[in-house]
């Protein structure tokens, strides 16, 4: 009797390493999806020079990628510095789009309890020339590119 249960605690310790693997396996292939998907978008964006919040969903729902139920964020922000010869006065230089991509695991595996929520940030260089672009000071991105300032 001894040795049957030696057995079963063996085979239960088993069964616990290869139920941690097999969740940490998971969680990094969806890490690496999530994170491919914002490298993706990224990319897409510098090529065109800018786009509208439109055309990146657009190209995301072109690609039928799994985005766990939550649409990437996307935002912009100006970038301009401020010159010191003759006064301060400052001089738009382009601007960057900022996207979110929230990663979530899949529940079938793991169940309702656990599932991480992990936001991956990601930046355009800045678009300094394209359709968005205009060397006037007082460019409207908001309405041009069809999304928010970064906050």
């Amino acid at each position: 009797m001894k040795e049957a249960t030696g057995g079963a605690l063996l085979m239960g310790l088993a069964a616990a390493i290869i139920i941690i693997f097999v969740i940490v396996v998971a969680f990094f292939i969806s890490y690496g999806k999530s994170f491919r998907l914002k490298n993706e978008i990224i990319n897409e964006i510098e090529q065109n020079e800018g786009m509208t919040e439109g055309e990146i969903m657009t190209f995301i729902a072109a690609r039928e990628t799994k985005y766990n139920g939550k649409l990437p964020e996307v935002c912009f922000k100006k970038v301009s510095y401020t010159t010191a010869v003759g006064g301060s006065h400052t001089v738009y230089k382009g601007f960057v789009i900022k996207v979110k991509v929230v990663m979530s695991m899949d529940r079938t595996i793991l169940g309702e309890r656990f599932n991480p929520r992990i936001n991956i940030y990601g930046e355009t260089k800045t678009i300094q020339s394209g359709r968005f672009y205009d060397k006037d000071d007082g460019i409207d991105l908001e309405t041009q590119l069809g999304m928010n300032p970064c906050a």
